[in-house]
């Protein structure tokens, strides 16, 4: 699907655990499907001593859990730097049987400012899709571009693609979040009854583990 850098774009790409003199190593329990990561973007200089755009994505805990691509990492350092707002989430998680290694597969997403309200609902709406095992075409054409500034819920509409095809050793160990990743991330959005569910659940477990303990063990 044809797509231009104006107003908008898009892409998914696998995120890199190491650039430059910055390796990151990802732990599983960390990453959720559709879980939005913290977009940073920096010059630095290269092994060959020229200037380098790194793009990084972060947790909430500001740690680095991959960089983008060279391939996007200019380009998207670029909108950036122009006022653009780019966000990242998380699309797949990735495990590698020969180094015992997580890679993050991470949708990417870069709009212009003046479009933030119509493309902030369509990320949120893409978040909700990844975590339920979809996995949307982000890349948007200017006819569906249009549409999606005139439509809250186009999200709703994106038709799927298919997820790549990896290499040997490789195998995809998350597409879509767990009943218990979903509280969670709808806890960091602040959903009070999200966290009273978490804490319920918790709560729950804990009991069992007590009662086992006394009616098996301790009696």
């Amino acid at each position: 699907m044809a797509q231009t850098d104006s107003r908008y774009f898009a892409t998914y790409c696998r995120l890199d655990d190491e650039n430059g003199d910055i390796k990151c190593k990802v732990n599983a329990g960390e990453v959720a499907v559709g879980l939005e990561l913290v977009f940073d973007h920096e010059a630095y200089l290269n092994e060959r001593n020229k200037e380098t755009a790194r793009c990084t994505a972060k947790n909430l805990l500001d740690k680095e859990l991959g960089f983008l691509p060279a391939s996007y990492a200019r380009r998207l350092s670029d909108l950036a730097d122009d006022g653009w707002i780019v966000r990242l989430a998380s699309s797949a998680l990735i495990f590698n049987e020969e180094n015992k290694s997580f890679y993050i597969e991470a949708a990417v997403i870069a709009y212009e400012p003046e479009y933030a309200e119509a493309f902030d609902a369509f990320f949120k709406g893409c978040l909700d899709r990844l975590g339920a095992g979809d996995r949307p075409d982000i890349r948007l054409s200017d006819k569906l571009i249009d549409a999606a500034l005139e439509d809250p819920n186009f999200y709703k509409t994106v038709r799927n693609t298919t997820y790549p095809k990896l290499k040997k050793g490789e195998a995809y160990y998350k597409r879509n979040r767990s009943l218990s990743e979903n509280m969670i991330i709808k806890g960091s959005e602040r959903n009070i009854g999200c966290w009273i569910g978490t804490a319920f659940f918790w709560i729950v477990v804990i009991a069992a583990i007590f009662a086992f303990v006394y009616f098996f063990i301790l009696k």
